[in-house]
Parts: structure tokens; C-alpha cells; sequence
């Protein structure tokens, strides 16, 4: 961090669940849908938008930007925009715009009067996620916004936002690695890739398992199972998303929540089912487990209810177990710094002001 700007605790806290939040994503949809806003709210921005570059040039925005990015184009702005004049040539990975645009010239585009100024945007700071600058293809790039009634970005908060930066960029890797691997037929070998270290197990599409990761048989081994954890349950689940994904085109889908049963005790774990392609073409369901003895039904509804990412749903299930601080950096191999942000963060979004009402939320809903 630069000297001359130290974040607040709570910014700091912002900050790491920014870098959390990144670090789950396997989309520019959940980098757009779960780290950005936090990263938003760590730097003062009063929000943050995601774009993309297609083959023709035209910026496309992602996740809750694309209406306007559409209309963006749509209407020319992009054709009288400073800002996409600048972005063009210029190659930094954080800019402040007020750093190479003068105001007058923004005040005079009709960019700026028709479009910036009826939504409130007065500052703005680009952010550079890809190698390739503003225009080629496939260019992924945050700007991060102010109103006309608060500052300008500083270079120190820009130092911030390009310290923080190197997870958004390990995102649209993945990202990017992802959507070419659905293009060459190899999206197994990649998801696999990029869940390295997770508890992953991968069945085939009648739903036998065909590998597991060493994370996975140690979720099995610690969970005190006396039956085997590949339940026939999960194993029906994952034949049931196989079928579906030949009945509809779409390249990935997901079942989040299941229940891994116990012979009546409560679940040892659940699981996020993702589908994949092999490099034949076949049809592969790859199942991330989930560690946690509360109900793991409940807290898939609760993750979807309150937009939970994997980390963020595991530590309230371990929060709902009694665990404190330290023992929850030990399940998630964290630092304990890491671990209360988490937390926090599962309290903010669960609205709750104490780890016992959490608690209670996962366990009685």
C-alpha cells in the first residue's frame, strides 16, 4: 500500500473480501456479480462497472452493465467519448481519467452530457484486467465511478486499486482459459486445472465417479462416514444434470446445495455441481464438495437467497458448528486475518450484527 493513503479497518476489510470474492470467481459474470462491489466500496467509488471488447471493437458490458454498454453504442456515444479516445493508446493498467483528460474536453463531448451526466458519473478510474489495451478483442476492463458530489480518485487510491488488482486479473485468466477450453472440446482438463486443491470429484454421465482430488478424500476421511460419501443421492444428481445438458445447449450449468447423506446424521458435506466437456466431447459433471455437519440443504437456499459465494456458505456452516475465528482458518487454510473477513462478510450479507444469529439463521432458517 502507498504510504500516503492507509485504508480504514473497514476498507481493509472491503478490500480482502474484494480479493476473496476474485479469487472464488470462475466468470467475469460472478468477478462483475461478487468482487467488484466490494472492491467499489473499499476505494469510496459510488459503483463499478465491467466491460468487454468483442471482435468488432465494441465495448460489451458485463453482468448488470450490459444495458448500458448497449445503449452506449447504440447511440454513438462511444464515437465522441475521451475516454475511448485515450483508452486506445493508452497502455497503463490503473488510470485516473482526470490524469490525461482535461474537464473541459469531457464537459464539451456529448458522451458526457447525454449519457455520464444524466446517470450521475462525474470521476472515473479505468482499470486494465488482460494484456490487450482498450479496443482488441477480448479486452476486459473495470471503470470505477464517482458522483459530480464527491472527489476526484487520488494516485494513492489508484496504488490501492492496482495493489488489489493482480486477483481480478487471476480471475479473467481463469475466465478466459475456460471459454477457450469450451471452444477446443477441453473444458474438463481446465475446470479441473482451476480448481486444483479443492475437494473436486468428477463423474461421468451416468453418474460414476472417475476421479477424485486428494482434497476430496480428505473431506471423506475427516467426516467420520461410515458409508460412502459418493452417495447414491449425488451420484442421481449428477446423472440428472448430464441428461439435462444434452437436452439444452447451454455450454455450463451448475445445481448448488446438495446434501451428501450421513445414514440419518447430519450431512458431512455438500456439493456445487458444474458441468464439463472432455476433450471429446463427452459430457462430465464435475462436484466441488463442500465441508460442513449443519444442514447443507438449508445453506445452499441461504447462499442463493443471499448471494453467498463457496468460501463465504462453508464458513457459515462453520460459524453454525460453534467454530470460532482460528478454528475456522485452520478448516479453510487461511491467516486469521483472512478468516474474520470472511465472517464479517457472511454477516453483512446475512443483515446480522452477531455470529450467534448467524448461527441460528443456518440452523433454523
Amino acid at each position: 500500500m502507498p504510504r500516503d493513503f492507509s485504508p480504514q479497518p473497514e476498507a481493509k476489510r472491503k478490500l480482502e473480501a474484494a480479493i476473496t470474492a476474485a479469487s472464488d470467481a470462475l466468470s467475469l459474470d460472478e468477478l462483475s456479480e461478487h468482487a467488484l462491489p466490494a472492491l467499489s466500496a473499499a476505494v469510496g467509488a459510488c459503483d463499478g462497472i465491467m466491460f468487454s471488447f468483442g471482435q468488432d471493437g465494441m465495448p460489451v458490458g458485463v453482468g448488470k452493465a450490459q444495458w448500458a454498454f448497449s445503449e452506449y453504442v447504440r447511440h454513438g456515444y462511444i464515437r465522441d467519448d475521451p475516454h475511448a479516445r485515450i483508452g486506445r493508446r493508452d497502455d497503463a493498467i490503473v488510470r485516473v481519467s482526470s490524469d490525461v483528460i482535461e474537464r473541459q474536453e469531457l464537459h464539451r463531448s456529448r458522451a458526457y452530457r447525454e449519457f455520464f451526466a444524466r446517470e450521475h458519473v462525474e470521476y472515473t478510474a479505468n482499470l486494465r484486467l488482460t494484456p490487450s489495451v482498450f479496443g482488441e478483442p477480448d479486452a476486459v476492463s473495470i471503470l470505477m465511478m464517482r458522483r459530480p458530489d464527491q472527489v476526484d480518485f487520488t494516485r494513492s487510491e489508484a496504488a490501492v486499486m492496482a495493489a488489489v488488482l493482480p486477483a481480478f486479473q487471476s480471475a479473467a485468466r481463469r475466465h478466459a482459459r475456460i471459454q477457450a477450453s469450451v471452444t477446443r472440446g477441453k473444458m474438463l482438463e481446465t475446470v479441473v486445472e482451476t480448481l486444483i486443491g479443492e475437494p473436486v470429484v468428477v463423474f461421468d454421465q451416468q453418474g460414476r465417479p472417475v476421479w477424485q482430488s486428494s482434497r476430496a478424500r480428505e473431506v471423506v476421511e475427516s467426516s467420520d462416514a461410515t458409508v460412502d460419501p459418493l452417495s447414491r443421492s449425488l451420484r442421481n444428481e449428477a446423472r440428472k444434470l448430464a441428461l439435462m445438458s444434452q437436452r439444452e445447449s447451454n455450454g455450463r450449468s451448475s445445481r448448488m446445495g446438495l446434501e451428501l447423506p450421513n445414514k440419518g446424521r447430519p450431512s458431512i458435506a455438500s456439493a456445487d455441481l458444474l458441468l464439463a466437456r472432455g476433450a471429446r466431447g463427452q459430457t462430465f459433471v464435475v462436484a466441488r464438495l463442500r465441508e460442513g455437519k449443519s444442514d447443507s440443504v438449508k445453506l445452499g437456499m441461504l447462499a442463493e437467497h443471499y448471494d453467498l459465494t463457496p468460501t463465504e456458505t462453508a464458513v457459515l456452516g462453520q460459524i453454525a458448528e460453534g467454530l470460532s475465528n482460528q478454528e475456522i482458518a485452520d478448516r479453510q487454510r487461511v491467516s486469521l486475518e483472512t478468516a474474520r473477513t470472511h465472517v464479517h462478510r457472511v454477516l453483512q450479507k446475512l443483515g446480522v450484527n452477531s455470529r450467534t444469529k448467524a448461527a441460528l439463521l443456518a440452523r433454523e432458517g
